[in-house]
């Protein structure tokens, strides 16, 4: 008996698969660009992140499927020839009791705003009076964001995820359990000289 239409697994079928490599943590490059733009008083500074090459298990989309709310189990505009039955992709299916496979591996692969920051300097010829009578000779106004926004196709919230099982490293155990995202911040400050 065979379970037509099903993923081959030794869950539903006689088929046993030798152990495979199911991807690399390891990125092929790490890179940041940053750019200092000052013009007069007036400063602006641009981080990009990126990282290219690594792979994450995305085991939040697994779970996703064996609940029913995986985004995969879609089939609405899917030709008739690449739609599968709900069953493909639960318990019996990709899901496989929450055993790893290749189905939930995913590259890693993005591009971040990690940093964008403002900043204004008022010298002490523009201060208001009332701030240079208690003897501020300069002001500098900063507006900072961070992690703004994230060019990826992984198919989780984050591609900087990991579990710090695998000797204490996230950067290691890439692996997506429900991990919150790197939060977007954005922040003010005001820098005064004496």
């Amino acid at each position: 008996t065979y379970d037509w239409g099903l993923p081959i697994s030794p869950l539903n079928s006689t088929f046993t698969a030798p152990d495979v490599k199911l991807g690399s943590s390891e990125p092929s490059l790490n890179a940041s660009f940053q750019q200092n733009v000052q013009w007069r008083n007036l400063g602006v500074t641009l981080l990009f992140d990126g990282e290219w090459g690594a792979q994450v298990y995305n085991q939040t989309m697994q779970w996703r499927c064996r609940d029913g709310h995986c985004p995969l189990e879609d089939q609405y505009g899917k030709p008739d020839s690449l739609q599968k039955p709900i069953t493909y992709y639960n318990a019996s299916g990709l899901y496989q009791n929450n055993k790893n496979n290749s189905a939930f591996t995913e590259n890693a692969d993005y591009v971040k705003v990690r940093e964008l920051s403002l900043h204004y300097t008022f010298q002490r010829g523009t201060l208001p009076a009332a701030l240079r009578s208690l003897g501020i000779t300069q002001a500098t106004v900063n507006l900072t964001g961070r992690n703004l926004k994230t060019w990826t196709k992984y198919r989780g919230f984050d591609p900087e995820v990991g579990k710090n099982t695998f000797g204490g490293s996230a950067a290691v155990g890439r692996i997506d359990e429900y991990f919150y995202p790197n939060y977007r911040s954005v922040g003010f400050d005001i820098e005064l000289v004496f």
